[in-house]
């Protein structure tokens, strides 16, 4: 993608903190497309109202992580600039890590290092599949 500025803006944790600087960065550059990214969908919250407070909904797409109740309203707002955001279903943590544990104590075969649990992308398409509560 030629062409393509990365500006990495810290959060602090905060949604706060993420709303003050997502602001100052669409004051400092008034024009253009922008794809956003935030680690916690709290936070994405706040980037989202930097973004809607700029008038710059048209300019502006946003996906984020975390799969939060928080977010949903906004992936089932088909006018919502909220694309997804990254499931890492820990609920199922377990299910991955035990068998590789059982192995270990049963027969010595040692656990990797380095484990990636499933994750996955939810979207308005998908997002009653993974969480059928967010009809509610």
């Amino acid at each position: 993608m030629p062409g393509v500025r990365v500006v990495e803006i810290s959060t602090d944790g905060s949604p706060e903190t993420t709303r003050q600087r997502t602001a100052d960065f669409l004051t400092a550059n008034p024009t253009g497309r922008i794809l956003m990214w935030c680690h916690i969908d709290q936070n994405t919250l706040g980037m989202l109202a930097a973004v809607r407070a700029a008038d710059r909904e048209g300019d502006v797409l946003i996906t984020s992580f975390g799969a939060n109740p928080v977010i949903f309203h906004e992936l089932l707002d088909p006018d919502s600039v909220v694309l997804g955001t990254v499931a890492q279903f820990s609920e199922r943590f377990g299910w991955d890590i035990m068998p590789m544990v059982i192995r270990y104590l049963n027969y010595g075969i040692p656990i990797p290092m380095v484990t990636m649990p499933p994750t996955g992308l939810i979207t308005a398409d998908n997002l009653l599949h993974y969480f059928p509560e967010a009809a509610g």
